[in-house]
């Protein structure tokens, strides 16, 4: 008897008669039940309204105490961290959600891994992020350390505990932990706000103390309780293992983040501060679709024939494409209608919003099809189309800014940038995706 999974995730064929459907969506609907599926996307999504809600005021006060262009070079700060991170513990961090989804029993071993990878890797992030801002930042080296420190020690700890209650299946402490770093991100922007210092360096300060904060009760309250072991052999074994997945996953991050520094360094700090500005509300779009993706995710790592159906993609990322530009515009929609709704700064964007319409949608589907990769263990498909796009959308987002200059033009031609990224993204994963599951997640050592 075909397992109840399969029957859920993978097509049916196209000889399916339809008197069958209704049936079949029936049983559907009881096997996600019964496997917890809706309950825990409940959980996921209740998380992402939660932190959307957070996030707003996290918005609106930041934006309200910083200027247009300190907001820029924040932004552009954290995008920066936020791909560096992907090198912390060398990558060892990937293994967390396989880990914990198929082989619980070996967490322990894998954090004490970790933690010595971690300790080990950071020298070379720190030494790429001085790097980097001498190459591109105008200035303000203490808040940009700051920043890139929070967003690669404490920012990947939190998700490390968020990521491992994932794999575990325990979506409602998944949730959160990232909710408590985002109440606490919030409680610190609200507290900058309303104190006579507006600077971008007591602004990166507060951030790290609240990080911190964050990440305290997250371990004591969320990690789960395992005796953290380390042995040698399986360090480096699983050390080769993470080295090809952070190679993928820092180009992977890479072509997500890199927009905020080109656009910093071809366009100045106006015009990157209203690009991270915009990119910030196209951001509060992604949630419920990060929601599907973590559960997404955990299902193919334990049945990677799922989703290989043609109707399931096409399906799936129509969804994504609806949700996506709803969202959207419900939030262009109100700016228009309240120019103030999110403060001043916000409203500078606020006429340039409406001619982004396409890149929700298609970064949000990029982004999943980068998911799609890592849960179908394409490790190789993930880097080379990761790098490729950084290429294709470097290239592009400087002719862009070659050619137009002022935002109402510039605005308008992002969304050609993003097609091609799309286009190219799709080709090559479901060229990728058509080879069949890849690598295998890691077991035990030998």
């Amino acid at each position: 008897m075909q397992d109840s999974r399969t029957n859920l995730l993978v097509d049916e064929p196209v000889r399916t008669r339809r008197s069958l459907l209704l049936p079949r969506l029936r049983a559907a609907w009881a096997g996600l039940g019964e496997r917890g599926l809706v309950r825990g996307y409940v959980h996921l999504l209740g998380g992402s309204v939660t932190r959307l809600l957070l996030s707003l005021v996290y918005f609106v006060s930041l934006t309200s105490a910083l200027g247009l262009d300190d907001f820029g070079l924040f932004a552009t700060s954290a995008a920066v961290g936020m791909v560096l991170s992907r090198l912390a513990a060398f990558g060892y961090g990937a293994n967390m959600v396989a880990i914990s989804a198929t082989r619980p029993r070996l967490l322990g071993q894998y954090l004490g891994s970790y933690a010595v990878w971690l300790a080990v890797s950071l020298p070379f992030c720190f030494g790429l992020a001085l790097l980097i801002h001498w190459a591109f930042f105008p200035g303000q080296l203490l808040a940009y350390l700051t920043v890139v420190a929070v967003e690669v020690v404490v920012w990947r700890l939190i998700d490390l505990v968020a990521v491992v209650n994932g794999g575990l299946g325990r979506y409602a402490r998944s949730a959160a932990a990232y909710n408590i770093g985002f109440l606490a991100r919030t409680l610190a922007a609200l507290a900058f706000l309303g104190s006579g210092d507006h600077s971008l360096a007591t602004w990166a300060l507060a951030y790290a103390a609240a990080n911190i904060a964050a990440l305290v009760v997250v371990v004591a309250t969320l990690l789960p309780r395992v005796r953290l072991r380390l042995r040698r052999r399986s360090l480096l074994l699983r050390g080769r293992h993470a080295l090809a997945l952070a190679g993928a996953y820092v180009v992977s991050a890479g072509q997500g983040e890199s927009d905020k520094v080109l656009v910093l360094a071809l366009g100045g700090e106006a015009n990157a501060g209203l690009f991270a500005t915009c990119m910030r509300l196209v951001d509060l779009t992604a949630m419920p679709v990060r929601a599907f993706n973590v559960m997404m995710i955990r299902t193919l790592l334990r049945d990677p024939a799922a989703m290989r159906g043609t109707r399931a993609k096409l399906l799936t990322e129509a969804g994504i494409l609806v949700v996506s530009t709803a969202a959207f515009a419900v939030i262009a929609l109100a700016l228009h209608v309240w120019p103030g709704l999110l403060g001043r700064e916000v409203a500078k964007a606020a006429p340039i919003l409406p001619l982004l319409w396409a890149v929700p949608a298609l970064r949000n589907l990029i982004e999943y099809q980068a998911e799609l990769l890592y849960a179908w263990q394409r490790m190789f498909g993930l880097f080379w189309i990761s790098g490729l796009l950084i290429l294709l959308k470097s290239a592009l987002i400087a002719a862009v800014f070659w050619q137009f200059h002022g935002p109402a033009q510039w605005a308008g031609m992002i969304n050609a940038v993003f097609l091609v990224a799309y286009l190219a993204s799709s080709l090559g994963t479901y060229a990728f995706g058509r080879r069949g599951p890849g690598a295998t997640v890691p077991g035990p050592p030998a």
